[in-house]
């Protein structure tokens, strides 16, 4: 196999949302393979403005297990892990996900601590509550 590395321009959410005058952010998407802490460091500013649900994978460790458990905390936000069936909500602190590495940041709070995707309308509602 031949691969090719590319260097390309990089910017903060921050600087993207404000650049293009983006109007709202309700979503964000991460996948950043191991710079996940530099993607929120650089959206501060749209989380406090907007505060998306954020949908990120983590390859945790100890660094970012405290990292995200402070996000949680300074944001009013939820952590929950995402396994195969739906969400689990992490109301202790975020923990290793034994499903992958998939977890999500919310200002709503689930009524239950396992939410099926099969109940995605009840998922939709309760992650978007602005608290």
């Amino acid at each position: 196999m031949h691969w090719e590395g590319q260097k390309v321009q990089q910017v903060s959410i921050d600087d993207f949302v404000e650049r293009e005058g983006i109007s709202a952010v309700d979503l964000i998407k991460i996948d950043a393979e191991h710079y996940e802490l530099s993607v929120f460091e650089g959206m501060v500013k749209t989380v406090q403005k907007w505060r998306p649900v954020v949908l990120c994978e983590i390859f945790l460790d100890k660094e970012r297990r405290l990292f995200f458990n402070s996000f949680v905390k300074t944001n009013g936000y939820f952590a929950y892990a995402v396994i195969h069936e739906g969400i689990v909500r992490l109301d202790e602190e975020i923990t290793s996900n034994h499903d992958g590495l998939n977890f999500l940041f919310a200002p709503g709070r689930t009524s239950q601590v396992y939410t099926s995707f099969k109940e995605i309308d009840l998922i939709v509602t309760e992650l978007l509550k602005k608290i």
